[in-house]
């Protein structure tokens, strides 16, 4: 089922951050993904800022979706000409990608003020122009393609100030929307009234949005989130992981409150693993992800 049908379905969908193979990870990276087959709806495959011979984002998407997995390839539109774009998702539709996913450059904040700051600028006049060329079935260059192109199109977006949200922000969703955007992904969520405050402001676009939660390991990675990632770390989430003699649990505790919490707010979760890709079935477990 296509991700666009389950979230039409109300189905809380999964979606898991990738980062894309090198050279002989592919192999390794395909057999930890067996234990999630049926347990995620979507794997995103993140782009790498510079590829490499060894290293390419549609190469792993490639690989994923020849084992069966669903992909949404991560691509960016910053620092992009319309041909490279036009490139990549042309390429991306040979391979079989039905669902892109656009950021700004390598997730890079933008902006020199703190509410700049806050937010990911897509720039989408860039990204629908080639979209919609593929669509009615010609390249930039106004040559005939084999066939339509189409993609089932996201964006992320911040969630962490919650109803504090840059007006701004707001009016690039709502762009994004009428653009043709079909869902968002959110940063990091872990303070669950933030996200609800969030949730109330962009419920009138009518669009299903993925909430981001990070797998934190320890207090020292929940505090570098907060300091590097302009989330909001409630102080016991921080205490939790500082004072527990089995962090592994601790993190699995912390996932399934959220887990919990986010399932009456939103359409479903984003999961950022930082490769704890074998711990996952535990998490899905606790958190009754099936």
């Amino acid at each position: 089922m296509a991700l666009q049908e389950k979230l039409d379905k109300g189905r809380f969908v999964v979606t898991l951050e990738i980062q894309p193979a090198i050279d002989d990870d592919l192999y390794r990276l395909l057999e930890r993904m067996d234990c999630l087959k049926g347990r995620v709806d979507l794997l995103n495959v993140s782009e790498l800022r510079k590829p490499t011979e060894e290293a390419d984002s549609l190469g792993t998407s490639k690989a994923l979706l020849g084992k069966k997995f669903d992909v949404i390839f991560q691509t960016t539109t910053r620092h992009k000409h319309r041909p490279d774009l036009e490139a990549d998702l042309l390429e991306a539709n040979r391979i079989g990608v039905q669902n892109i996913l656009v950021f700004a450059e390598g997730y890079t904040l933008t902006g020199s003020s703190p509410e700049e700051k806050l937010f990911f600028h897509v720039d989408s006049a860039k990204l629908f122009s080639v979209l919609e060329n593929l669509k009615s079935g010609c390249d930039l260059k106004g040559y005939e393609l084999p066939s339509p192109v189409t993609f089932n199109v996201g964006s992320g977006t911040d969630a962490a100030r919650g109803k504090q949200t840059p007006t701004q922000q707001l009016r690039e969703m709502e762009q994004l929307v009428e653009q043709g955007a079909r869902f968002f992904q959110t940063t990091p969520v872990f303070d669950l009234d933030e996200f609800r405050s969030f949730m109330k402001l962009v419920e009138p676009f009518g669009v299903p949005v993925l909430a981001g939660v990070m797998l934190l390991r320890t207090a020292g990675m929940a505090r570098f989130a907060q300091s590097n990632l302009n989330v909001h770390v409630p102080e016991w989430i921080v205490e939790k992981l500082a004072t527990a003699p089995d962090k592994l649990k601790a993190s699995i505790e912390i996932f399934t409150y959220l887990v919990g919490g986010l399932r009456d707010l939103c359409q479903g979760i984003h999961v950022i693993p930082f490769g704890w890709y074998t711990e996952l079935p535990r998490f899905f477990d606790a958190a009754k992800l099936f």
